[in-house]
C-alpha cells in the first residue's frame, strides 16, 4: 500500500501516538497510518546529495508516474493532518524542538542513518527500528547482501528499541525467513519488510502499548562484521569465478542485478539497457571466467562450472540515469 491510498487514517484514544522515521516509499506508512495508533508525525530521510541532483528529482517524478503515485509525502501528510519533517540526518538538532511539540508516545524507525539519543529518546516509550537481519547478525546498512555474500539458509527481520550504537538495542520480536536463491534484492526487501516486518512491527506496537514488553538484551559483539553498504566495483572484486560454484555466483549477481555499473555495458545499440541476469546451465564453457561471451542463444557469463545466461532489457529509470550522467 502505497501512501497516496490511505484514506483518513482512525485515531483511537487508546492507540499510542506515533511519529515515524523512515523514508518516502517506505512500506512501513500505509500500514502504520492505517492502525489504531495515531500517527502525529512523519520525519522524510533524503539525502543531502539526493536533494541537489536533478537526475535524481527527475527520477522521482517518473516513478510517480509510472507508479500512479502523483502526491509527495509531504502531500499526503497535509492531506491527513500529520505533521511532516524533511532531513537529510539522524542528528538533525531541529528534530528535537519540532518532535517535542508533538508530543509521542513512541517513534518507529526504518531506513534511516544512526539517529542521536537526543532524537530517540523524547517519546514516552522510546522508539523502535525494524531491521531486516536476525539480530545481533549483521548489524548495519546492508544485511540482506551480507547474507546471500555468506549463503546463509535464512534471513530475517527484528524489531528492536533504539539504543546508542548500531542496532545495538534490546530486541522485541523476530521472524526466520528462508533465503530463496534467485530472487533480486528489491523483491526480498519488499517480502521481508512488508510481508513479514510490519505485522511484527504492529504486534510490537500493540505489546508497548498494553505495557507486555518482553525485550531481551542483545550480546556486546556482534558474531559477523558489521554490515556495511559495499559499491559494485567492490563486488566484482570479491566474488571468486575460479573457487565459487556457478550457483553461488549467479545467486548473487540476481541479488546485485540493479546495482549500476555491475557488468560491463552491452555491446552496440544496447549499451544503454542493463542487464538481467536470466538463468544459469551447468556444463562446457570457454574463455575468462567472468567475461561476457556470445553464442547461437544469446549472451553469458562465463563460469569454469557453465554459462549464466544475461538478457538486455528496458528500464526507464537506468536509461533515464545513463542519459544525464
Amino acid at each position: 500500500m502505497q501512501p497516496d491510498d490511505v484514506p483518513e487514517q482512525r485515531v483511537s484514544a487508546a492507540g499510542l501516538r506515533l511519529i515515524l522515521f523512515t523514508c518516502e516509499t517506505s512500506p512501513i506508512i500505509g500500514p502504520l497510518v492505517m492502525s489504531r495508533h495515531p500517527v502525529a508525525g512523519i520525519i522524510e530521510y533524503r539525502t543531502a546529495c539526493d536533494e541537489k541532483s536533478l537526475p535524481y528529482r527527475l527520477l522521482r517524478r517518473i516513478k510517480r508516474f509510472i507508479l500512479r503515485q502523483p502526491y509527495s509525502l509531504a502531500y499526503f501528510c497535509a492531506r491527513n493532518g500529520i505533521a511532516h519533517r524533511v532531513t537529510d540526518s539522524g542528528r538533525d538538532p531541529a528534530l528535537v524542538d519540532w518532535m517535542q511539540a508533538l508530543s509521542p508516545d513512541l517513534m518507529v524507525v526504518y531506513f534511516t542513518p544512526l539517529i542521536d539519543e537526543a532524537i530517540f529518546s523524547i517519546p514516552r516509550h522510546g522508539s523502535i527500528n525494524l531491521h531486516p537481519s536476525l539480530l545481533p547478525l549483521y548489524r548495519g546498512k546492508h544485511p540482506l547482501f551480507w547474507s546471500h555474500l555468506n549463503m546463509d539458509e535464512e534471513i530475517g527481520v527484528t524489531v528492536h528499541f533504539l539504543a546508542r550504537g548500531a542496532d545495538n538495542g534490546d530486541i522485541l520480536s523476530q521472524r526466520r525467513i528462508p533465503l530463496v536463491k534467485g530472487r533480486r534484492e528489491k523483491e526480498i526487501e519488499l517480502h521481508a519488510v512488508r510481508d513479514v516486518g510490519v505485522p511484527l512491527l504492529l504486534e510490537a506496537i500493540e505489546m508497548i502499548a498494553r505495557g507486555e514488553i518482553e525485550a531481551r538484551p542483545q550480546p556486546r559483539k556482534s558474531p559477523t562484521p558489521p554490515a556495511r553498504r559495499i559499491q559494485s566495483h567492490e563486488l566484482r572484486d570479491m566474488i571468486d569465478w575460479e573457487r565459487w560454484p556457478i550457483e553461488r555466483v549467479w545467486t548473487l549477481l540476481r541479488f546485485a542485478e540493479d546495482w549500476p555499473g555491475l557488468l560491463p555495458r552491452a555491446p552496440g545499440w544496447r549499451r544503454r539497457l542493463p542487464w538481467s541476469i536470466a538463468h544459469y546451465v551447468k556444463g562446457k564453457s570457454e574463455g575468462v571466467p567472468g567475461q561476457i561471451r556470445y553464442d547461437e542463444q544469446g549472451f553469458y557469463l562465463h563460469h569454469p562450472e557453465g554459462k549464466i545466461r544475461l538478457r538486455t532489457r528496458f528500464d526507464v529509470k537506468k536509461l533515464v540515469t545513463s542519459i544525464l550522467r
